[in-house]
């Protein structure tokens, strides 16, 4: 299992994975590719520590 749980860790590494890609075919930087992927991860942590608030909200 990766960091965030319920998604396999396989997946997360193939969609880090394409979007190293996507950002290199757009022409970014190494530095600039890094920074996207850090800047999706900590989305993506955010978005699921929201949804884990709103349902410890919802169960009370």
């Amino acid at each position: 299992m990766s960091a965030f749980g319920w998604i396999p860790k396989d997946e997360v590494v193939e969609a880090i994975e394409r979007l190293a890609e996507e950002e290199a075919l757009l022409g970014r930087s190494p530095r600039e590719i890094v920074e996207s992927i850090m800047d999706a991860t900590t989305c993506g942590i955010n978005q699921a520590l929201l949804k884990l608030k709103d349902q410890k909200v919802d169960s009370k």
